[in-house]
């Protein structure tokens, strides 16, 4: 799961600061590990 943030942090052509999409992403990362259902992996 560490290298899919890595992955989306080193995306090329992306802006130095985080862009909404990049935040939306983050967010359903983040709502994804903490799912009862998928729990961290």
């Amino acid at each position: 799961m560490t290298g899919f943030l890595v992955m989306n942090l080193q995306k090329p052509g992306e802006s130095c600061f985080p862009s909404s999409q990049f935040l939306s992403e983050v967010r359903i990362f983040f709502i994804a590990i903490h799912s009862p259902v998928l729990g961290p992996t």
